[in-house]
């Protein structure tokens, strides 16, 4: 296969290209992509019209872009026209209006498998996907079809304007979408696809919790306002928000990878809208474009270019990134460019499935490589050079890296002192569970979350039995062992999700989100009997304990109102005998 990859600012320019290719070309299998910086769609339909006179059987593609990847960064009204020219390989192109998807976005992207997997005699060695970014659910979609492609790389970009992300233009042939998918299926027996992507930006600062979020708009962050809070830390100006917030976007951990999250604009009630998913319950932290992990990753391609020869490359990379390294923007895409087969673009959020999960990317560099022939044992000398751009030298970047490493160890030093703190803070000296301070705090979270929920949530007062006479017949070193070893077995008895801390003295309390009042009973039960059992064969004076239960069917009570409710359940408790549950009445 070949990639010819073109540059044009007027359909002169791509007559004069497309009369210069050879003649045997317009008998091949092509895929033209049509990526530029021009948002009109008279532009796009002129540029397909002018392939297909010369090319006929060519499926046409591409959208709009911020700027376009191919021997430099472009930003200026500028339309790159890549052509991949297939020996024996071939192409499918799919479009599906938004309106199509509508509120079943999960669906559609099942029903997109299913034709990918059953309407062509081969399984497709890769599958490319162009979206709307900001108009319609683009992770639902993504993991409807990511669930049926077993194994099939799936790579692709969001299209749009610059500045205004929401001008979408997105081409198939003679179909052009405002909003949508489109997917491009590459099928062939000899066709080789590896797709490979890199983040380089590093969490710091406090982990913060979404409290509150729907539909990819984010409205609390720690219980407050998400654009106040941002803006506590960045500062932005309302009418400036994306350019201010590209640079520093939100890292999210899901199944042990760093993803990004980039909030593109700030609605009236100081809400974040976000390009890609992002749920309430997520941990995220501030996030920094870190130099030296980009200029790692360089090595990395180097080595991937290497090792796979590929006929073809295209590359998607987002527009942060470009935004990033403002005072050098061909840093990064360099090597990618030293491949003179490689095209691409700047995108709104990325897709690449080598990482083995269904989640739409930002923030993040998405490279493809093809070829149709294997890849030889010996490299020749051009593919055996360094690609690493000459830029890497210069003053300027040396600076950037010398920030960048100040920065991540200031960051490091501050977070271990956070820790440290919040260890202070938050646990109690002597047992080490979580304290009453602590324990307040995250009642409140937990009522708010059941609250919005429309779920039951409860809470367990728990008292060991006497415990003065311990103190007065033992000493109270001894009672302090007591309650220390109390505390690990309660402990034991607990749930993954539930909160334990000590509430004072002798005094435990357990947070049991998502659990009715029997439920909590029986967790109540299985601690009585355990600290019961246990303590008479351990080197401590034997104890028992009574519990108080309370649940709130829907959150709707306060922290205080759910505390005393178990404590008045308590006090049944050790007025009924102790070493027993007793579960507070439901309040109507």
């Amino acid at each position: 296969m070949q990639h010819l990859v073109y540059n044009i600012s007027a359909l002169p320019e791509l007559t004069e290209w497309l009369n210069a290719l050879p003649a045997d070309v317009k008998n091949k299998r092509i895929l033209a992509g049509v990526y530029s910086s021009l948002s009109e769609e008279k532009w796009f339909t002129d540029v397909r019209t002018e392939i297909n006179s010369y090319l006929p059987t060519a499926t046409v593609t591409g959208g709009n872009c911020p700027a376009t990847i191919d021997t430099s960064v472009n930003e200026q009204n500028h339309t790159q026209i890549s052509l991949m020219i297939f020996d024996s390989s071939w192409v499918q192109g799919y479009s599906i209006p938004a309106e199509q998807s509508g509120h079943k976005s999960y669906e559609s992207g099942e029903n997109l498998a299913d034709r990918l997997l059953n309407e062509a005699p081969l399984r497709p060695s890769g599958v490319m996907l162009l979206f709307s970014p900001t108009m319609l659910d683009v992770s639902d979609f993504y993991a409807g079809l990511y669930a049926h492609m077993e194994g099939i790389p799936v790579f692709g970009a969001g299209v749009g304007g610059h500045p205004d992300i929401h001008k979408v233009i997105m081409m198939l042939d003679k179909n052009i979408l405002t909003s949508g998918f489109i997917a491009i299926a590459f099928y062939g027996k000899s066709l080789r696809l590896e797709s490979t992507h890199h983040l380089g930006w590093i969490p710091f600062g406090e982990i913060m919790t979404i409290t509150s979020a729907q539909d990819n708009v984010v409205d609390s962050i720690n219980h407050r306002s998400a654009a106040q809070l941002y803006n506590h830390f960045i500062g932005f100006d309302n009418d400036d928000f994306f350019s201010h917030a590209m640079e520093f976007p939100f890292i999210v951990r899901r199944n042990g990878i760093n993803i990004a999250r980039v909030p593109f604009a700030v609605t009236d009630q100081q809400q974040m809208t976000f390009v890609a998913d992002i749920r309430r319950g997520d941990q995220v932290q501030f996030a920094y474009g870190d130099i030296n992990s980009i200029m790692e990753n360089l090595d990395f391609f180097n080595a991937d270019m290497k090792r796979f020869q590929p006929e073809a490359v295209l590359t998607f990379s987002c527009v942060s990134r470009l935004s990033f390294l403002n005072g050098n923007p061909n840093l990064e895409v360099s090597p990618y460019l030293n491949q003179s087969n490689a095209g691409g673009f700047f995108s709104y959020g990325e897709i690449d499935s080598s990482s083995g999960q269904d989640n739409v990317l930002n923030a993040t560099i998405v490279s493809i490589a093809f070829s149709e022939t294997p890849a030889r044992t010996e490299l020749s000398s051009d593919m055996s050079e360094d690609l690493t751009p000459p830029v890497t030298s210069s003053r300027d970047l040396a600076r950037l890296k010398r920030l960048m490493y100040f920065i991540s160890r200031v960051t490091e030093d501050l977070q271990k002192a956070n820790r440290e703190l919040r260890n202070i803070s938050q646990k109690d000296a002597l047992t080490g569970i979580y304290n009453r301070r602590a324990l307040t705090t995250k009642l409140k979270q937990e009522l708010s979350y059941a609250r919005e929920g429309g779920l039951p949530i409860s809470v367990i007062m728990i008292d060991l039995d006497h415990f003065k006479y311990v103190n007065d017949d033992h000493g109270h070193l001894v009672g302090d062992r007591v309650i220390t070893a109390s505390a690990l077995i309660i402990a034991s008895c607990i749930r993954p999700g539930d909160f334990l801390a000590r509430f004072g003295g002798e005094e435990f309390m357990l947070i049991l989100p998502a659990t009715s009042a029997e439920d909590a009973a029986e967790v109540a039960e299985r601690i009585r009997k355990t600290l019961e059992s246990q303590t008479r064969t351990m080197d401590i004076p034997s104890v028992t304990c009574s519990l108080g239960v309370a649940c709130d069917q829907h959150g709707k009570s306060s922290s205080d109102e759910l505390i005393h409710r178990s404590d008045q359940a308590l006090y049944q408790a050790k007025s009924n005998g102790r070493n027993q549950v007793f579960t507070a009445p439901q309040e109507v």
